[in-house]
């Protein structure tokens, strides 16, 4: 068991975090506006991918519209090892509580997993509260999940050979 001073220093923060924490701030904005935290959150993704750079040679990435049961075009990022077709499937959902992200958000795992597996990658969209109402989101889920799975050949994928379904948070 541990004395009350070893449960006490298990609050003192790291000093390596703290020097972190110190460099790299929360964003400044109100968290609690949507609009303004979408807009927020959108800038630093924009800048991560712009961190992150172009794929590599070796990864391919493009995008497909699909139709949802109600008419509404969404659309998936697919990412998949160039010149190579046949390897198994992963589908990415993203994150955001349901009111934030896209399918940009996992890109880079996404790409990774691509190159370390030879497996074509799908990051996934849906449409966000609280704009649209629940199921919608998961209604949009259903609907590309269906959409991959009757067209994973087309995308050159082989879920034969590995079939992976995952995401984070919401997703």
């Amino acid at each position: 068991m541990r004395t009350k001073e070893e449960v006490a220093k298990l609050g003192e923060i790291d000093p390596e975090l703290a020097e972190w924490l110190k460099n790299n701030p929360v964003p400044k904005g109100n968290w609690d506006n949507i609009k303004e935290f979408r807009a927020m959150r959108d800038e630093m993704g924009k800048q991560s991918l712009a961190a992150l750079g172009p794929a590599a040679p070796h990864v391919e990435e493009s995008f497909q519209n699909i139709t949802m049961r109600d008419g509404f075009e969404s659309q998936i990022k697919i990412h998949k090892p160039t010149g190579k077709t046949g390897g198994p499937l992963i589908v990415l959902v993203f994150g955001g509580g349901f009111v934030v992200g896209d399918n940009q958000q996992l890109t880079p795992y996404s790409r990774g997993l691509a190159r370390a597996f030879d497996a074509v990658v799908v990051n996934t969209a849906y449409r966000l509260a609280p704009e649209n109402k629940f199921p919608t989101a998961a209604h949009d889920t259903e609907d590309t999940l269906l959409w991959i799975a009757k067209n994973a050949e087309s995308l050159g994928a082989d879920p034969s050979k590995g079939f992976i379904l995952g995401g984070v948070s919401a997703g």
